[in-house]
């Protein structure tokens, strides 16, 4: 069956509480979250292992808790190179090398003039937005690379969450549609670099 890591976590923490920002599969808002969402529960009938990271060990059982024990939870900050690290360890540990990674954690920052956010808000899109999918990538490629292709040539596949933000940006969010649009340069980059390796690398644009 398909191993999957969910990266979810980030520079912020990630709650089941209402408010803003979301998950891939599962809604889980943080006070300034990302606006990008594409929710979804994943059908246990898919036969799917998850890993649910979460920096919050709490907001990750809880999701795991709804997968129908199709899902782990563990805790992990995927803006840091320990967390990223952490995180492929414990997939290794509980099911082996991930077929599929889905670099999740982002963040938002609320509508205002480019020139008034915060330097310390542009450091935290910068690690959750950008430097998790960095991490991640340099923890995921060396074991895609590592292991035997499947029938179809697949040793791996990377999904990225990018936004419509970063194809048409949207007025006073300057700072999140950049952080967006390097998705996507990045997720083409790594596509063309690691296609010849059998890594298959995609992004979605949520709204």
């Amino acid at each position: 069956s398909r191993q999957l890591v969910r990266l979810m976590g980030g520079a912020i923490g990630v709650t089941s509480e209402p408010g803003a920002g979301s998950s891939f599969w599962f809604t889980l808002p943080a006070p300034v979250g990302d606006p990008a969402a594409a929710p979804a529960p994943p059908s246990s009938a898919s036969g799917a292992r998850v890993l649910v990271v979460d920096m919050k060990g709490e907001a990750a059982e809880r999701v795991a808790a709804a997968s129908h024990g199709k899902a782990t939870a563990f805790a992990a900050d995927v803006s840091q190179a320990a967390g990223a690290r952490a995180m492929f360890e414990a997939a290794e540990r509980y099911f082996g090398v991930p077929d599929i990674v889905v670099n999740n954690a982002g963040v938002g920052h609320l509508p205002q003039s480019l020139e008034t956010l915060p330097e310390a808000e542009f450091d935290r899109l910068v690690a959750v937005n950008m430097k998790a999918i960095y991490f991640a990538m340099q923890e995921a490629v060396p074991r895609f690379k590592a292991r035997k292709a499947d029938a179809r040539g697949l040793r791996g596949v990377v999904l990225n969450m990018a936004s419509t933000a970063g194809v048409s940006p949207r007025p006073r969010l300057a700072w999140y549609n950049a952080s967006k649009g390097f998705v996507i340069t990045a997720t083409r980059a790594c596509a063309v670099e690691l296609a010849p390796f059998g890594i298959r690398v995609n992004a979605l644009n949520p709204v």
